[in-house]
């Protein structure tokens, strides 16, 4: 418990910067939507000639909940994805850099506790962050005067907090295995995966790329009109992450600490 309180208490402020911009771009995003729907009937017509560009990004915008699912959806699920990535990218390998691995390791405490804990700080950080942007999310809509549909905005943070988690677990094990900084390669993960689900939405022929990206389940426009979750992507993702971690897992306990 002491070292779980010692690491939230690390990147609290990282947490805090985080969440706050996240939670502001969506909250601009939101109060602004009656202004787009003075110009809807605009809007719709530009984006139907937009040929593969409205169809990379998915755009469909027929009321405030599908706005929502492609502006704020956008945000949230690159920026909680970038989020993840930078948390446990380094939440390991950070020891070993910083000259505290060592030190940690003398105590009496076990290695699978040390990568237990620092886990489940990341995971704790993220639905922190996103239970705070949904209760912004839900003032916002208040303010606007739109019916809160919680449905679909937990369908929503459901996916977003799934694709969070499965980078999260892939970067947790860049931190196991690299030791040098991992940050630089878990956004470069982040930003493939996010390449990788622009090009699956242009073409039919290679919309079997929405397997490998988390950003296939996270398809805000998809959830919105359908309330549902898309889970033949979410299985493949599931797998593998915990393949991931329990990879990591294996290498952690062997590891040789320098």
């Amino acid at each position: 418990m002491a070292l779980f309180l010692h690491e939230l208490k690390k990147s609290r402020i990282s947490l805090i910067i985080w969440t706050a911009i996240l939670a502001f771009l969506i909250v601009v995003t939101v109060l602004i939507y009656p202004l787009i729907e003075l110009t809807m009937t605009e809007m719709l017509e530009a984006f139907e000639q937009m040929g593969l560009y409205g169809e990379a990004f998915n755009i469909a915008i027929t009321d405030f909940w599908s706005y929502f699912a492609i502006e704020c959806g956008e945000t949230v699920c690159l920026g909680g994805a970038l989020f993840a990535a930078v948390l446990s990218a380094s939440a390991l390998s950070g020891e070993e850099r910083g000259k505290t691995a060592e030190f940690l390791l003398m105590h009496p405490i076990k290695r699978e506790s040390v990568f237990l804990t620092k886990l489940l700080n990341v995971f704790i950080q993220i639905f922190i962050k996103n239970i705070i942007i949904i209760i912004a999310v839900m003032l916002s809509v208040l303010v606007i005067g739109q019916e809160i549909m919680m449905g679909k905005i937990l369908l929503l943070f459901a996916s977003f907090t799934l694709l969070e988690l499965q980078v999260a677990s892939l970067c947790f094990c860049i931190s196991s295995v690299y030791r040098g900084n991992g940050v630089i390669l878990g956004l470069g993960i982040v930003f493939l995966f996010y390449f990788t689900f622009i090009i699956a939405n242009i073409s039919d022929k290679v919309e079997f790329l929405k397997y490998i990206t988390p950003f296939g389940y996270a398809d805000g426009a998809y959830i919105v009109a359908n309330d549902a979750l898309l889970w033949k992507y979410i299985f493949p993702g599931v797998l593998l992450a915990v393949v991931a971690l329990a990879g990591a897992f294996i290498h952690y306990r062997k590891k040789d600490i320098k």
